[in-house]
């Protein structure tokens, strides 16, 4: 037997007319209609590239919510051991998104003393 769980969900009436069309088809009642439905979602391969970009837009709002402080105190920790770091794993480490970085990357260059030049931060020494 497979673990289940249940939830309720709403949606719009077009949505809702389309699952009333598949009864029958895909199952035998709305919510074997929906669970249907979000079964072969979650089993086509494309969908993974997708969910995964929701998963890390999900991280990144989550992380947005960090202190700057907390986000300042990683950035003095990577500049500790390391003076040329790809940008891409500067916002990796940092977990925020390009749109964080370009509001605040002059400020924390001037504040730490680092400068960002062919998609590289470099510590000034």
């Amino acid at each position: 037997m497979v673990d289940t769980d249940r939830t309720t969900i709403s949606l719009a009436q077009f949505y809702m007319d389309c699952v009333e069309d598949c009864i029958g088809v895909l199952g035998t009642s709305k919510a074997q209609v929906i669970s249907k439905i979000v079964e072969i979602f979650f089993d086509k391969p494309e969908n993974i590239d997708y969910i995964e970009k929701l998963k890390k837009k999900r991280k990144i709002a989550e992380n947005k919510k960090l202190i700057s402080s907390d986000i300042e105190k990683k950035i003095v920790n990577f500049l500790k051991f390391s003076n040329n770091i790809p940008i891409d794993d500067f916002i990796d480490f940092l977990n925020i998104d390009k749109e964080h970085l370009r509001t605040n990357i002059s400020n924390w260059a001037e504040k730490f003393n680092f400068r960002y030049d062919n998609q590289k931060i470099i510590k000034n020494i």
